[in-house]
């Protein structure tokens, strides 16, 4: 018997220490069966769907796929949506298909997944999505891209077009399962629902009318400036109608031109769908009376498409094909980085507060001046210099361990804050100037709370790394014993 939430017997805070409840399978256990077995599903998909293709994660010298967590509900209801480092992109090709070298390039992902950001049809959402390139099938050679890879295993062949096809946002990026048809009940015909939209139509452009064909596509010719949508949760997730047809039972069902107008499928849905006529910023909404039955169902691939699966949610995490897979972000904003070796690596977060050290010694026959740098860990300045971002200087300390003067002349130090890059010159903060250094076991803090701006800068066309740093400059003077101290800084990463 399959394991389902409804047949779990789950464990609560209190319950009292019994076999039954000790034998009991828990939630994570249900999980985990979920997760395994998604992530069988896409591998085995996976296994068939790229057989023989070869994808390159490319571009840059440490070319990135991340993964960020989103959230757009006030359930938590979370998208993950992807990006690719600067210069990166993924190139997929196969000495088995006539589809073509096939390169989706950071803009374009960046074009499709960010021009709503809170679009739910663009993002990983439900476990199953895939992001997926659309091509058209090509029967023979004479019809496929001049960069064909048939007859060759390599990706840089030098017996053919080097050249790849270039993805092109929103015409060739797609997200599965398709999502486009709406179906519901209703106690009204369609002939009444027609006619209660046009009358609210004519309240917003008077004489202005939709009509359908004989095949149920609407037609807009007199409709003027405007758009019939639909919401299939009551307001919030609308497609733009393109068929409404009524079959002899009496149900209605409604096609959208997005096929990933809508979240759910093959569930029911338990709030009205919506109409909403929307003419330039003024509107007006029609509620279909009665309805029962509702429902969203995902609809069929195109048989005269190839699709190449880019990335999918998993149960457990998310799969970019041919590369390698991440956990799930946590929290709205965390992010997960994929990287050429299909690792998964921690970033920084925002609102984290991380302390890195260093030490700073002088011998006591030393005479000149001693100078030593904390500075942010080079894992972070790396991602800096693919993402760009900020760094919120928090914090400095110095912690004196051995005393750099037990009488006469104290030797003095300068922290110096390095703050950013302008015009390839260093731009400075003194933190402090002209102090004397702590006797032994003494301590002494600075706020600095600065925002570095962490973007990388460029130098004739070459990106220039820039690690925000302090760094501690002590005074000629000859303290009187060997010196030794520690200094700490302290600071956030905030994403670009």
């Amino acid at each position: 018997m399959p394991l389902t939430l409804e047949t779990v017997n789950l464990i609560s805070d209190g319950d009292a220490v019994t076999a039954d409840n000790l034998n009991a399978p828990s939630v994570d256990l249900v999980t985990r069966t979920d997760a395994i077995k998604s992530s069988y599903d896409v591998a085995e998909t996976e296994r068939v769907i790229l057989r023989g293709y070869h994808t390159a994660l490319t571009g840059g010298t440490r070319p990135t796929v991340t993964v960020e967590a989103g959230e757009v509900t006030p359930e938590g209801d979370k998208f993950y949506s992807l990006s690719l480092s600067s210069v990166a992109s993924l190139r997929y090709s196969s000495p088995l298909s006539n589809m073509g070298r096939v390169e989706l390039t950071r803009a374009q992902l960046s074009s499709y997944s960010t021009s709503d950001g809170n679009d739910w049809s663009k993002h990983l959402v439900r476990v199953g999505d895939t992001l997926a390139i659309e091509m058209d099938a090509h029967p023979d050679l004479s019809s496929a891209p001049n960069s064909s890879l048939v007859g060759s295993a390599q990706e840089d062949s030098a017996d053919l077009d080097n050249g790849f096809t270039t993805v092109t946002g929103d015409v060739q990026l797609v997200k599965l399962p398709y999502r486009d048809t709406l179906e519901f009940n209703s106690s009204q015909t369609l002939a009444q629902i027609l006619a209660q939209i046009n009358t609210e139509l004519a309240t917003l452009d008077p004489g202005a009318n939709f009509s359908l064909d004989s095949d149920g596509v609407l037609q807009t010719a007199n409709a003027g400036d405007a758009v019939l949508e639909i919401s299939a949760d009551a307001g919030t997730l609308y497609g733009i109608v393109y068929s409404m047809v009524m079959d002899s039972t009496g149900k209605v069902y409604v096609t959208t031109t997005s096929e990933t107008a809508f979240l759910d499928y093959n569930s029911s849905i338990n709030v009205n769908s919506v109409f909403r006529i929307r003419l330039g910023e003024n509107s007006a909404s029609v509620t279909p009376a009665g309805q029962s039955n509702r429902a969203i169902k995902a609809g069929n691939v195109d048989l005269n498409k190839i699709y190449i699966p880019v990335a999918t949610l998993e149960g457990d995490g998310v799969r970019v094909h041919g590369v390698g897979k991440c956990r799930l972000p946590l929290e709205s904003g965390d992010v997960e980085v994929i990287s050429p070796e299909g690792r998964s690596t921690k970033r920084y977060l925002a609102g984290e507060t991380y302390t890195v050290e260093a030490v700073l010694s002088r011998p006591s026959t030393e005479n000149t001046e001693t100078t030593a740098v904390v500075s942010i860990p080079d894992a972070l300045a790396d991602q800096i210099q693919d993402y760009g971002g900020h760094v919120l200087l928090k914090a400095f300390s110095i912690t004196t361990l051995a005393s750099f003067a037990n009488g006469g002349t104290q030797p003095t130090f300068t922290a110096t804050a390095r703050l950013d890059l302008v015009n390839f010159a260093t731009t400075t903060a003194v933190l402090a100037s002209s102090l004397h250094m702590p006797a032994a076991a003494d301590y002494l803090e600075t706020g600095i709370n600065l925002l570095a701006d962490a973007t990388a800068s460029s130098l004739f066309g070459s990106p220039y790394a820039y690690e925000p740093s302090v760094s501690v400059t002590v005074s000629a003077l000859q303290p009187d014993s060997d010196a030794k101290a520690l200094l700490s800084l302290s600071f956030s990463y905030v994403p670009a």
